[in-house]
């Protein structure tokens, strides 16, 4: 179960994992957009692409798939490196393999 903002019947990409972001962003896109008259929170049934992140008070979007094993092995062989170049790929690999909604914020700045 995951959930999407919807304005005046049409919505975009973005989909979050609570309500709770999905609300915050429907608040803040909503802030910005003029012309509609009705927006709600949907329950959607679709993978989660994007966080909001209240800090920032903006919805950023999730590293999946590749850029998530491209980043756990960046933090594998990085200054406190524990692994052998060779044996991290694989295990971010397999990290991702198991845990398969495994996602990482993009980076700020």
């Amino acid at each position: 179960m995951s959930f999407a903002a919807q304005f005046d019947g049409a919505r975009n990409e973005l989909v979050f994992e609570t309500k709770e972001e999905a609300e915050k962003y429907e608040r803040e896109l909503g802030s910005r957009w003029f012309g509609f008259t009705e927006s709600e929170v949907i329950e959607v049934d679709e993978p989660v692409t994007y966080t909001f992140d209240g800090d920032a008070g903006k919805a950023m979007p999730l590293k999946t798939g590749a850029a998530v094993i491209e980043a756990l092995t960046e933090f594998l062989l990085g200054e406190n490196a524990i692994l052998d170049p060779e044996d991290a790929a694989p295990l971010a690999e397999a990290i991702v393999k198991h845990v398969p909604r495994l996602t990482l914020p993009e980076r700020k700045g």
